[in-house]
């Protein structure tokens, strides 16, 4: 902790759960810079999940790969996603990392995969499970989230997680429409558990959506987010 950066020990003390701090912090998955291919799918996660030590630890594989290449030109290496070596320590794919390239090919109705997507977390720090809110800092948000985001070409971002309604009423203020529970017609097939928010940033919108206990993007109703979204505009 003591040989954190500044930045990270303010952004690491957002959330008062227990993290892993061997695991190297994770901000964001994915070609930010579109050198490779412009990104086709913004999305924005709580945070990176579990971290494997022989990956991501200080002398993992992947911290090798990361020291050579750079963390942003090394995403094919190290992704949890159809990766030999993820595989090898967590049995299998993450399923956040399935479930979002799922959402791409049907969101962007072709074969979309893993490099067309880029992933944002709200705090970028490894752990086994969230078992409680995070707060992070509004400027660090805006710094290194909403100022990133305001530069990509999609119009559209989407937020897995109901933690992202209150950075987004803080920061965008008030929704462009509320959607679910309490609030506008929703179809779903969750028995209303299926929230949705939607918030403008600039000429963009963030669309905010979660279930209880899920913070990853809907396996179903793609449909019925176009919808929504189209009543929005």
């Amino acid at each position: 902790m003591r040989d954190l950066p500044e930045l990270l020990r303010i952004w690491r003390k957002s959330y008062k759960g227990e993290i892993d701090l061997l695991g190297y912090p994770e901000g964001f998955i994915g070609d930010l810079r579109g050198e490779k291919k412009e990104p086709r799918l913004v999305v924005l996660g709580l945070n990176p999940g579990v971290a494997h030590h022989e990956l991501q630890g200080p002398e993992g594989e992947w911290t090798r790969v990361i020291r050579r290449l750079s963390y942003s030109r090394s995403l094919q290496e190290r992704t949890p996603f159809q990766n030999p070596a993820w595989r090898k320590y967590h049995g299998k794919d993450s399923r956040y990392w399935v479930n979002l390239v799922r959402f791409a090919k049907r969101w962007l109705g072709d074969q979309a995969g893993l490099t067309d997507v880029l992933n944002f977390e709200m705090f970028p720090f490894h752990s086994k499970n969230l078992k409680h809110a995070i707060t992070p800092p509004s400027d660090i948000i805006e710094a290194f989230v909403w100022s990133p985001l305001k530069e990509m070409e999609t119009d559209t971002i989407f937020a897995f997680g109901r933690d992202w309604v209150s950075v987004c009423d803080k920061l965008l203020g008030q929704p462009l429409a509320c959607f679910g529970r309490n609030a506008l017609f929703l179809g779903d097939e969750t028995n209303g558990n299926w929230q949705v928010r939607i918030y403008p940033l600039e000429h963009k919108r963030v669309v905010v959506s979660w279930q209880n206990g899920y913070a990853g993007p809907p396996s179903r109703n793609v449909e019925e987010l176009r919808r929504v979204l189209h009543e929005t505009a």
